[in-house]
């Protein structure tokens, strides 16, 4: 199996590339891979509507306060306060679709400078030099992604199509965030809680493909509100969506720091794949593997860490490791997952040493990733190669 974690977008200069490749791979082994959505591939919806030119003329739009919505008031910055600090050579102070386009990824996105990094990535697409890519064309690049349609162009709507929120591998739950007391079987729109997994998995899947069609039969109205179609997939990926019931924008920190998980959450091996500024993989079950970011292995001592004998642990994989920049094994006893962000895939996948395969997007934007196309590429040539079949799977009984 081949698992993306998600968040394939804002985070270098091979968005587009990237996830075409995905959805060639997804075309290829339709049984054997599977994405999952992440909150930087959920909220591409709305710029459908965000960037509609009768959204950006909108004054009342231009001034609104209580968007976004998922931020505290002081940390809230309107369009025209963007506007209005605009230095010249981001655009200036024009009302334009560029600069619109700029205020989103800026400060509703957390997407700072992705607006360039598009027009880098676009001049390597068209073979031009960048000088060459108008603001006009970055702008059109982003509208096309999720426009139902322009079927050659909207990559993101096709990987949201296919996309999950949640996906069972035997005895593993697989998901963007984490599971906690307050998700932890709720499906939005449904008051009662999933008596099962399986039955959650399913829900929450079906909640966000409906979101998806809802969306298409309407994508550009409704501007920045929150009854627009596909809004109740928009809101599940922010901080707070779904009054707090989200597995996306959730994790096992708190105020920074790894935290016990709630005996309550003993649903299967979880694997968590969250990787906006954190990235905690946590698995709770009776024979589990811990899988934690470089960020943890300061402080972190697999020897001699208590947590490890409370919770049964037999195995953790570092990720994100500076030096060498590859995941590092703590354990050699550890083995059937590796996990890595696609940066590092040619060497992640080459680490390989089980038939299941879990990719992070999260930090196309390292300075040590010069091509994020090039990497996958190779990752790919792997896949084919050692792990999966040469030939297209067709029949039921070979995806299982």
């Amino acid at each position: 199996m081949f698992v993306f974690g998600g968040d394939s977008q804002d985070k270098g200069i091979g968005d587009i590339r990237f996830v075409r490749l995905l959805l060639a791979l997804k075309f290829e082994y339709p049984g054997r891979v599977e994405f999952i959505i992440g909150n930087r591939d959920a909220n591409k919806l709305r710029l459908a509507s965000e960037l509609d030119e009768r959204c950006i003329s909108d004054q009342t739009v231009l001034t609104d306060s209580s968007f976004p919505y998922w931020d505290s008031k002081e940390k809230r910055v309107t369009p025209q306060m963007f506007l209005d600090k605009n230095p010249v050579v981001n655009g200036g102070t024009e009302n334009t679709a560029a600069n619109r386009l700029r205020y989103i990824l800026k400060h509703t996105m957390g997407a700072d400078g992705a607006f360039e990094r598009r027009r880098h990535e676009l001049s390597i697409i068209q073979k031009c030099v960048r000088e060459q890519v108008s603001d006009d064309m970055v702008v059109q690049s982003y509208r096309n992604e999720v426009d139902p349609g322009n079927e050659s162009e909207n990559f993101m709507l096709k990987f949201l199509e296919a996309g999950k929120l949640a996906y069972i591998f035997g005895a593993n739950l697989f998901l963007h965030g984490a599971v906690n007391t307050t998700n932890m079987g709720k499906v939005p729109g449904k008051e009662e809680a999933c008596a099962s997994v399986r039955e959650w998995v399913e829900q929450l899947n079906q909640f966000a493909a409906n979101e998806v069609l809802e969306f298409k039969k309407d994508p550009f109205s409704g501007k920045t509100g929150r009854h627009r179609k596909g809004a109740g997939l928009m809101d599940y990926g922010v901080p707070g969506g779904n009054g707090n019931a989200t597995v996306i924008y959730s994790h096992f920190l708190d105020n920074g720091n790894a935290k016990h998980i709630a005996r309550a959450v003993q649903v299967c091996v979880c694997v968590c794949l969250h990787v906006c500024v954190y990235m905690c993989v946590y698995a709770p079950s009776d024979y589990a593997t811990l899988i934690m970011p470089r960020t943890f292995y300061a402080w972190l001592r697999w020897d001699s860490w208590s947590f490890r004998v409370q919770h049964g642990l037999h195995g953790l994989l570092e990720l994100h490791s500076w030096r060498p920049p590859k995941p590092r094994y703590i354990e050699a006893s550890f083995s059937g997952v590796c996990c890595t962000p696609t940066g590092w895939l040619t060497v992640g996948c080459s680490q390989v040493c089980g038939s299941l395969i879990l990719l992070n997007a999260g930090r196309q934007s390292d300075r040590r990733c010069h091509g994020v196309s090039l990497h996958f590429h190779h990752a790919l040539t792997h896949l084919h190669r050692s792990i999966l079949p040469r030939k297209r799977v067709h029949s039921k009984a070979s995806r299982t």
